[in-house]
């Protein structure tokens, strides 16, 4: 889970535009999927708005705020 706040989460983000708790890659059926959770920005995976739980491939790019992370497995 990754966010702005600094309780509750396991990668803090305090940069502007990341929400309190802003997205989650959970493992699931062997893979790894991105939850956005309700931020007030969104989360962006490859450039495009997540609007429901999406599988992660290794090489894909997370955009929170101004924030950008590369997945890899």
């Amino acid at each position: 889970t990754a966010g702005r706040q600094e309780e509750g989460v396991d990668l803090c983000l305090p940069q502007p535009g990341v929400s309190r708790r802003h997205f989650q890659i959970v493992t699931e059926g062997g893979g790894y999927i991105l939850r956005d959770l309700g931020s007030k920005n969104g989360t962006f995976l490859n450039g495009e708005k997540v609007w429901k739980e999406t599988e992660l491939k290794s090489g894909d790019i997370i955009k929170a705020g101004t924030e950008e992370f590369e997945f890899m497995v």
